[in-house]
């Protein structure tokens, strides 16, 4: 596992006073909301990819027919 490192956030006074009471600004839980959104985006970059793959693949499949 990587070395930690220690991030300083500015944020507004009233959204860190709500988000303190919730218990958003704890280690455990800004990890866990981070990571949820990275591995969101990151789902997201391999569907695009899937989703572009597979367009090729019908074009080349509509193409190569059409030579037919």
């Amino acid at each position: 596992m990587a070395a930690p490192i220690t991030l300083t956030l500015e944020l507004p006074e009233e959204l860190a006073q709500e988000a303190s009471e919730l218990g958003l600004l704890r280690a455990e839980t800004l990890v866990a909301l981070l990571r949820a959104e990275v591995d969101q985006q990151v789902m997201q970059l391999v569907n695009a990819e899937i989703q572009d793959y597979r367009a090729e693949k019908v074009a080349n499949t509509k193409s190569s027919l059409k030579r037919k």
